[in-house]
């Protein structure tokens, strides 16, 4: 769930750095096979050319992949979190660490509950569903009835509390899919500049071979 709510505090330290090594470690190839072309084509150097076009055509066809694959997962993977969120219900019987990840959620989105809004708090609705004066007339915001029990603590029967009406788990689902749109967009732009890079090396062997 951690990972879903993108916020580094609560990303394992490991998968971070091994994120950073990865995206060192494909800079640097991506670097490394860019200026074995560029060496190549000025010095016309059909063995520096061929090994280009070798490792462009591998990367090519691997950044397809992954991308198809990706696409493929998109609506399986949306399933399974939706099913995972699903289990932590009702969040008031939920762990510390799930009312504390939801709690954030509902901070930083202005929503309240995952699936169903404050009714999947049952009567334990938290400060953070709480809609501040300056939302409580638009139509952010919804009424839920308060619970016997914070009546007797001062706030009088029979009173209301306005709560964020947006439920939080359809704002993931929307940065879920925009994230991945962002990134298959990337591969694709990848994928194209990668394409006229075969090509142009192609031409420049073939005008090599027929020197």
């Amino acid at each position: 769930m951690g990972h879903v709510v993108q916020n580094s505090d609560y990303a394992p330290v490991e998968k971070r750095v091994e994120g950073l090594i990865f995206a060192y470690i494909l800079g640097i190839l991506s670097m490394g096979v860019s200026c074995l072309g560029i060496y190549g084509a000025y010095k016309e150097k059909k063995w520096a050319l061929i090994v280009f076009l070798v490792m462009m055509s591998l990367g090519y066809v691997g950044l397809l992949w992954v991308t198809v694959s990706l696409v493929i997962a998109l609506p399986k993977t949306n399933k399974a979190k939706e099913e995972e969120f699903r289990h932590f219900l009702p969040l008031n019987e939920a762990s510390l660490h799930v009312k504390q990840l939801v709690d954030q959620l509902q901070v930083k989105f202005n929503c309240c509950g995952l699936f169903n809004g404050y009714k999947d708090w049952g009567r334990n609705i938290p400060h953070s569903c709480l809609c501040p004066y300056y939302y409580q007339q638009t139509d952010k915001c919804e009424a839920a009835g308060q619970s016997l029990l914070s009546s007797f603590m001062g706030q009088g029967f029979n009173s209301t509390k306005m709560v964020y009406k947006q439920s939080c788990f359809p704002v993931l689902k929307k940065l879920m899919l925009l994230g991945a749109s962002f990134v298959l967009g990337i591969s694709f732009g990848f994928a194209a500049m990668m394409l006229l890079g075969l090509v142009m090396c192609s031409v420049i062997l073939y005008q090599t071979g027929q020197r």
